[in-house]
């Protein structure tokens, strides 16, 4: 490369200070010059969510000590991949082997990536690498979903084949930074994690076997948890991910250690089995994404702790649904003679172990899906001396096992969100819009849930100056109108009219949950501008119909469309608002309401979109307008 530094995707260039000596762990962390200290934060954070041990290395160290000593497997993040050639020497290159070799792990996000491959197509040149546990090329950037340096969240189609995978939908969003495509030579196998779906389906995540070690490589970065600041770093908050990507990265991980593959969204989240006199209404309740359909080959088995052998099992088909959370569904099941401790639980799916649980002492299975297993002991337990009528659950906040924490005994929930009699276990409102629209005495405010868990109410907060600047409009607490459903499954609609306004303003409105336990969770965001109108009329004149430029554009990754609606010989008339890519293919449909005569506003966040042109379209009965809207990242 004749001494010239060419970034390999993945992040802006950091050398991160190391720790001062390497003592051991289950993870070694590359951080290097080129390491990108966000990537590795995250990485972090992710493994201490997981429970598992780790410890950042230097070059020094990589280039000194025999690393399969050490660790179990070493996580290369993004940055520059340039910079892990110049700085790890041949003794690094073969210590990173040897540790894999001998039945290791090594996973690769984009520039960790790019380093592993045999070969590097960037820009237009090609570049041979050390390390070769892939025998292939890294071809990046793919300018089709982000041009280098930008970044976006993007869709990939996970492969139904890979075990990795089982747990997971078919589509995944996650964050893209000069990610690449992988090009096996010839007659080199390697297993497809998944393909970009934004980019002829072409592979952008591998897993093979190297020696008696298993290698991940992808060019997303799992490890950054977008829309939570659990990850440790601000990087990409502002985007729009539909989903964390951690659930997925918890499988993966299981896989490259060769642990038994589970996943923290099947847990078991409430049972009963001990109170004063003779034991009555025990049961066990389980979570279970709801997507997830193949309910027969979820396994409850229940362990007897003096032997470790199994003494019962039930399929979860044989559940009966309650509440379902967001994404998450609960099942639970009536099991009369559920035993008193020391004993267990475990979950499996095929086979596979998910969560192996006791109460009242912890043993080692000898028998079942868990055998040879030590069972995690939750803390607590039922006395025998409670009245009958309450359980052990969990309770917190969150979408996966590690976010709530074992309690009680308290009053049963079988079937629905667990309690202590003051805080609810919960999970964040599913929000399908948020408008603005002028009417003849102000501002109208709307917004439709299409589910609700624990959510106690909504708070509206108002700016004139911009979107960084809110103060308090309305709140739950003195206004019946904003008072959350608590639990509901089903859409429900909300409105509030804002009259502190003055024509020819701008204003920004944000509308925030309130759980029950108190904590505040930002929806969305609108604009809207109050235009001119005589007393006593509408705000949209008869029969007129108009489609504004949205603001900002271009745009990232939130912009606001206003449009008004005119009036017709019917009081309300169906409108749709939907966004089309260069193709015509529909890429988000913002609005599909029966609306009355008057002007209009809806957020639009585009975060889980590749840069490009895009048209939004209104449709009011008979009438269409399309225009043009550009979205750089």
């Amino acid at each position: 490369m004749s001494g010239k530094i060419t970034v390999f995707g993945c992040c802006i260039l950091l050398a991160i200070n190391p720790l001062p000596a390497v003592n051991g762990a289950t993870f070694a962390i590359y951080v290097g010059p080129g390491a990108w200290i966000d990537g590795v934060i995250a990485f972090e954070n992710f493994l201490d969510w997981k429970g598992i041990s780790h410890e950042r290395v230097t070059p020094s160290d990589v280039n000194t000590y025999v690393l399969k000593n050490y660790y179990r497997a070493i996580f290369m993040p993004g940055g520059d991949a340039y910079y892990y050639k110049l700085y790890i020497d041949a003794n690094g290159v073969q210590h990173i082997r040897d540790l894999v070799f001998s039945g290791g792990g090594y996973i690769g996000t984009c520039a960790g990536a790019y380093y592993a491959s045999d070969s590097i197509r960037w820009e237009g040149g090609t570049y041979d690498y050390p390390l070769d546990l892939f025998q292939g090329f890294s071809n990046g950037a793919i300018d089709a979903i982000a041009p280098w340096p930008d970044y976006t969240m993007t869709p990939v189609n996970l492969n139904p084949a890979h075990p990795v995978n089982q747990y997971s939908p078919a589509t995944m969003t996650s964050l893209y930074y000069g990610g690449q495509t992988f090009v096996p030579h010839a007659g080199v196998a390697v297993d497809t994690l998944f393909t970009w779906a934004a980019y002829h389906d072409s592979v952008g995540g591998i897993s093979l076997t190297y020696g008696s070690g298993r290698v991940l490589l992808m060019g997303i970065h799992p490890e950054i948890d977008e829309n939570t600041s659990r990850d440790g770093t601000s990087f990409a908050d502002s985007l729009d991910d539909k989903e964390s990507d951690w659930n997925w990265l918890w499988t993966a991980i299981d896989w490259l250690l060769k642990r038994p593959l589970s996943t923290p969204q099947i847990w078991i989240n409430e049972f009963h089995y001990d109170n004063a006199g003779n034991d009555v209404n025990e049961f066990v309740e389980v979570v279970v994404p709801a997507y997830f359909t193949d309910l027969s080959r979820i396994t409850l088995t229940l362990y007897d702790g003096s032997t470790g052998t199994v003494y019962d099992t039930h399929t979860i088909d044989t559940f009966t649904p309650g509440i379902r959370q967001g994404d998450l569904q609960v099942y639970y099941k009536p099991i009369p003679g559920l035993r008193d401790g020391p004993d267990g639980l475990s979950l499996d799916y095929q086979g596979n172990l998910i969560q192996f649980l006791s109460y009242e002492g912890s043993f080692t299975a000898t028998a079942g899906v868990a055998s040879g297993d030590t069972s995690s002991d939750i803390g607590i337990a039922e006395s025998g001396t409670e009245a009958p009528g309450m359980s052990l659950q969990l309770l917190g906040n969150g979408n996966a096992y590690p976010d709530f924490q074992w309690g009680g005994p308290y009053g049963q929930t079988a079937g629905n969100v667990n309690s202590d009699g003051n805080t609810d276990q919960s999970l964040p409102v599913a929000l399908r819009f948020f408008t603005a629209q002028v009417v003849q005495n102000g501002i109208v405010l709307k917004w439709e849930t299409a589910s609700e868990i624990n959510t106690l109410g909504f708070i509206l907060e108002k700016s004139r100056k911009d979107s960084s600047h809110f103060q308090f409009l309305a709140s739950y607490a003195t206004h019946p109108a904003l008072r959350g459903a608590g639990n509901h499954s089903r859409t429900r609609k909300y409105q509030f009219l804002d009259h502190q306004v003055e024509k020819g303003h701008t204003y920004w409105y944000r509308l925030q949950e309130v759980s029950l336990s108190g904590q505040r969770i930002p929806l969305a965001t609108t604009r809207i501008t109050v235009v001119t109108f005589s007393p006593g009329q509408s705000s949209a004149t008869a029969g007129r119909y108009r489609l504004y430029p949205c603001y900002p554009n271009p745009f990232n990754p939130v912009t606001t469309i206003a449009f008004e609606v005119g009036s017709t010989a019917h009081s309300s008339q169906r409108v749709l608002l939907e966004v089309f890519n260069t193709r015509g293919r529909r890429v988000a449909l913002l609005l599909d309401d029966s609306l009355h005569p008057g002007r209009y506003s809806v957020s639009f966040n585009a975060g889980g979109l590749p840069s490009g042109i895009y048209y939004y379209r209104l449709q009011a009965g008979n009438w269409t307008r399309t225009r043009k809207m550009i979205l750089l990242k």
